[in-house]
């Protein structure tokens, strides 16, 4: 099945969608409940509480398939892997199912959306000489990502050590970049001050705590986080033959990748990353990776086993055939 992926196709890239549908299935028959999520992000209650579970299901869909698509950007435009391909957005597809709390439009899943953007200005700032709109849009998406996700905020350290890895950064440049992040939360603040003269309600919804794993950890969830920390390690240790051969911008983008990773833990400290789908913002990194490990290795046998191996695994656990 990985063959279909392996070339940059249009119509093997719309395959992607049934196979989103089959390994959400159970989404469909079973749409899940929004009411725990109200609250969750203030800015997408109005999304909870007017549509059905159905019909966000279906939107879930779709925002994969967007996700997965501009993976696949990242990865061709920066020449991360010897020949363009598709296979990226299919693992990032596949680890956005790896388990049944994966199945609701989670504020998380959509903030990701803005992750993957920041990402890809961010590769558009390496050796140009004035970098003002991508250093303004990578700011801009990180400061949208905070205004649904509040740990996300953390990643205004990201884009600095980023800037430093891609580029000599200068003050001018700097502002240009925090300029980009206030501007989202400014506008927010403005129009609720305008609407119910309380502007900080999001602020007031940062709140913080020692790391602990989160209450609603099932068995399910627990398989999850060790396939994920398993290929986690897989990576860590091979990360030296993912960047031989590469150029210096993929070597310096893959070490980004490792990067966005460990920011991960910190995020921790938030009371709202203490939930399952906190673990949606590592699928971002881990697809991309492991992507570039199979052309690295070769082991498309491999890949294609342990692909066909976790595709029966989601199907069982969204149904409960197993545990």
């Amino acid at each position: 099945m990985l063959k279909l992926f392996l070339n940059n196709i249009f119509v093997n890239n719309l395959l992607l969608i049934p196979y989103i549908c089959i390994l959400r299935l159970n989404s469909f028959i079973n749409p899940p409940e929004y009411d725990p999520y109200l609250g969750y992000s203030p800015i997408l209650d109005f999304l909870y509480q007017d549509t059905s579970p159905l019909v966000l299901s279906i939107f879930a869909v779709f925002l994969i398939f967007i996700q997965a698509n501009l993976i696949n950007y990242f990865v061709n435009t920066n020449k991360l892997n010897s020949k363009n391909n598709i296979l990226a957005g299919l693992f990032y597809s596949l680890g956005m199912c790896l388990l049944p709390q994966f199945l609701v439009l989670h504020p998380i899943m959509i903030a990701n959306t803005f992750i993957i953007l920041m990402m890809i200005q961010l590769s558009n700032i390496y050796k140009v000489y004035k970098p003002i709109k991508a250093l303004f849009m990578a700011g801009f998406y990180c400061g949208l990502s905070y205004l649904l996700i509040p740990h996300y905020i953390i990643l205004i350290f990201f884009i600095i050590q980023a800037i430093l890895m891609l580029r000599d950064i200068n003050l001018k440049e700097f502002l240009q970049g925090t300029i980009g992040v206030l501007t989202p939360i400014f506008l927010l603040i403005t129009i609720s001050l305008d609407r119910n003269q309380n502007g900080f309600t999001l602020l007031k919804k940062i709140q913080f705590n020692v790391p602990s794993i989160p209450k609603n950890f099932e068995v399910i969830d627990w398989v999850g986080v060790t396939v994920l920390f398993i290929v986690i390690f897989y990576l860590v240790l091979n990360q030296g033959k993912i960047r031989k051969k590469k150029s210096v911008k993929a070597q310096l983008l893959s070490s980004l990748l490792y990067i966005l990773i460990f920011y991960s833990i910190p995020m921790m400290l938030f009371k709202t990353a203490l939930v399952p789908q906190h673990l949606f913002i590592l699928v971002i990194p881990i697809s991309i990776l492991f992507t570039m490990l199979v052309f690295a290795t070769r082991r498309l046998v491999l890949a294609e086993v342990l692909h066909f191996i976790t595709m029966v695994f989601i199907i069982l656990f969204q149904f409960d055939l197993i545990i």
